[in-house]
């Protein structure tokens, strides 16, 4: 006989294999899903997950807004309790949770240690933007480093919430969209088959 559209065999193929290899499947799924996770945990995966996901273009971008943002918001209302700035530097340290850009905060520990200026090793880690750098460098020469700090806080906190809040509306379409697509496939797949046995019975 005529033989069925493409769409539809490989549409009934995927169907076939899923059903009698599904469990081959879902336990592959389990297996990388545990070794991703026991990787993870070592030291120098937990970098490497770390570093990749400072690079993934939206994701990375807030997660380095979100850090910068904790990082100045803690160094600034240490400051301003009057704890020494290498003490609060050492306080900040464990609440960045990202392995690399803590590793970026420990050399400006020690560049601290050795008297530079704080807006000067943070521009060198080549993490912290322009605008921070630049408001850094402001309070340090005005002496009021703590404000400074805040008020960089203040403004990525503030991008954030807008970004989230972006992210949040755009989500619902892409996902109705996406599910419209799949919805839509199986239709003509099967508007197919239904086309294809007529035109045998014709």
């Amino acid at each position: 006989g005529m033989a069925m559209p493409l769409a539809t065999q490989i549409m009934m193929a995927m169907g076939e294999f899923l059903q009698a290899w599904w469990w081959v499947l879902l336990g592959g799924m389990v297996a990388v899903w545990l070794g991703i996770r026991m990787y993870v945990k070592t030291e120098r995966g937990q970098k490497v997950w770390d570093s990749l996901k400072l690079r993934l273009p939206l994701v990375g971008m807030i997660l380095k807004k979100i850090e910068i943002a904790r990082f100045s918001r803690t160094l600034g209302t240490l400051l301003g309790s009057g704890v020494s700035i290498l003490m609060s530097m050492r306080i900040v340290r464990g609440v960045v949770i990202n392995t690399v850009l803590g590793a970026k905060l420990d050399v400006v520990y020690q560049d601290l240690k050795q008297g530079r200026m704080l807006s000067r090793s943070i521009e060198k880690t080549g993490v912290f933007p322009a605008l921070s750098v630049h408001m850094v460098g402001v309070g340090e020469e005005t002496g009021r480093l703590e404000i400074m700090l805040n008020k960089v806080a203040d403004i990525y906190d503030k991008e954030l919430r807008a970004t989230i809040k972006t992210l949040t509306s755009m989500l619902e379409p892409i996902i109705i969209l996406a599910m419209g697509l799949v919805i839509g496939a199986m239709i003509v797949s099967m508007l197919l088959a239904i086309f294809s046995v007529n035109d045998i019975n014709v």
